[in-house]
């Protein structure tokens, strides 16, 4: 939700947020959303404000959303630049969530967490996705990149243990390698102990040797000294339309060396990744 001025500079929203008082009420609202968002971010929960703002977005309601901006940009960690970078987006579902960047020390930038990443793992996270976002700097081509992409998938409601699964999942089905058929998945195991165990598919030009997800999680489960009698659970995140279901295959597996597992597919309707 940048904004440009008639002879298309670039134009500060928090600045045009200051030039454009809001009556009482609306201050007033403005205000309660404000400290929703605060409370929710000191206890750690960065998508806090929920069924607030549902339906269509006034005016009056945009311009809150730049004016929060300000309140969530002072949580950036900027060690190497300084620059802090605030997001405030509004789900589906009318939820407020916030987003900063992040720098680590002694890294270069390219390491660093762009707000609007941030902000987009937010929704994800909560089984949400994204209608709108209001960030405190113009959003750099990367992250107009990722946000356009990412919000295409959908993470069912789940409890937490299964929602960290689900997220890991998705990240692996990112790194799938799928360049003959584009059946992008990946799945990730969750153990008796809470670890997480992932694993991508990989495909071979010859078909047979390709590697289901569940396949590339177990070598990692066994090298790592696991067994299979240690899988509580696993999650396959793939595409429904691909020309290959990794489905069937992981159900059946699962079946036979860890039988009291459970077994969630979730759908992703655009390209888990570019390989």
């Amino acid at each position: 939700m940048a904004r440009d001025s008639e002879d298309g500079a670039e134009v500060d929203p928090l600045a045009l947020a200051a030039q454009t008082p809001l009556p009482v009420a609306d201050r007033a609202r403005l205000g309660e959303l404000e400290s929703q968002l605060l409370a929710g971010m000191r206890a750690g929960a960065f998508c806090a404000a929920e069924h607030v703002l549902t339906g269509v977005l006034s005016e009056t309601e945009k311009v809150m959303l730049l004016d929060m901006v300000d309140l969530v940009r002072s949580r950036a960690v900027t060690p190497i630049s300084d620059f802090h970078v605030g997001a405030v987006g509004v789900t589906e579902a009318g939820n407020l969530c916030a987003g900063v960047n992040l720098e680590f020390p002694g890294m270069p930038l390219s390491a660093s967490v762009h707000a609007e990443q941030y902000l987009t793992v937010v929704s994800l996270q909560g089984g949400d996705r994204l209608r709108l976002v209001a960030v405190s700097a113009a959003p750099c081509g990367h992250c107009r990149q990722f946000v356009s992409e990412l919000p295409q998938a959908r993470l069912a409601e789940l409890d937490a243990p299964w929602r960290r699964a689900a997220a890991a999942a998705f990240e692996a089905a990112r790194a799938s390698y799928a360049p003959y058929t584009r059946s992008h998945a990946g799945l990730c195991l969750l153990l008796r102990d809470g670890a997480l165990v992932r694993g991508f598919a990989i495909e071979s030009a010859a078909y047979n040797p390709t590697l289901s997800p569940l396949h590339v999680a177990l070598i990692a489960l066994h090298s790592g000294g696991g067994s299979w009698q240690s899988i509580a659970s696993a999650v396959l995140v793939e595409r429904p339309s691909a020309p290959v279901s990794y489905e069937s295959l992981a159900r059946d597996l699962l079946r036979c060396i860890a039988p009291k597992a459970t077994l969630l597919t979730l759908h992703i309707e655009a390209a888990a990744a570019s390989n």
